[in-house]
């Protein structure tokens, strides 16, 4: 696999994991640095019946075969930042397979889930997920809300491939701010409260599609 391939598979599956978060209510933020570490992204929400959760996410894209060694780094971070009441639990999520030894590696840890791709799709599906630490509702309408946020992310990326991006400009992340802004083109309501309605979509897509000729602010 190339670099550059690489680099698209590692794009793509961030772009479903913001798409996954997002879907369930949380604050998502990409490429973070808590308690002296880096992590691939930090999610938050208040859940009125545990509080404050705090999500720490790696991710791992394109490794054929996922093995203890390769998740240890992440695992000792989680441990200490968990022990730091910096996060509340945490995640490891591969587009790929992963060895049986990984995820007895990750199970052993406090609150650590190791996931394939296909299963945050799954999560969504299903009506209540309670697993660990992470405790999060998945309903009907959230999974209509998560195929929004991926077919909206997909529009911020070709509205930048046709018109640029300034340096270092992230797109997931300002997806996610701007899904959490009251806009004047939706008459002062934020896009992610209309997002669960085909017409809802409709209008987010449409004033989404606005700023191509204007500011990513």
């Amino acid at each position: 696999m190339t670099r550059e391939t690489g680099k698209i598979r590692y794009d793509l599956l961030g772009r479903r994991v913001l798409a996954y978060f997002t879907a369930l209510g949380y604050d998502v933020l990409r490429d973070v640095e808590i308690g002296g570490y880096s992590l691939d992204f930090i999610a938050r929400k208040f859940d009125p019946s545990i509080g404050e959760v705090t999500v720490a996410v790696e991710t791992k894209a394109g490794a054929a075969h996922l093995g203890a060694s390769d998740i240890s780094p992440s695992l000792s971070k989680f441990d200490v930042l968990i022990a730091q009441d910096q996060i509340t639990s945490a995640m490891i999520v591969t587009d790929t397979g992963f060895t049986a030894k990984a995820r007895q590696a990750a199970t052993a840890g406090a609150a650590v889930r190791l996931l394939e791709l296909d299963d945050l799709e799954d999560d969504l599906r299903r009506e209540s997920v309670n697993e660990g630490s992470i405790a999060y509702r998945a309903a009907s309408p959230e999974t209509e809300r998560g195929s929004a946020v991926s077919r909206l992310t997909e529009q911020v990326q070709t509205i930048l491939d046709e018109s640029g991006a300034p340096e270092g400009f992230d797109a997931p992340t300002w997806l996610s701010h701007w899904l959490r802004q009251p806009l004047p083109a939706l008459s002062g309501q934020r896009p992610i409260d209309l997002i669960d309605t085909i017409e809802g979509q409709r209008l987010v897509e449409q004033a989404l599609g606005q700023i191509q000729s204007g500011a990513y602010a």
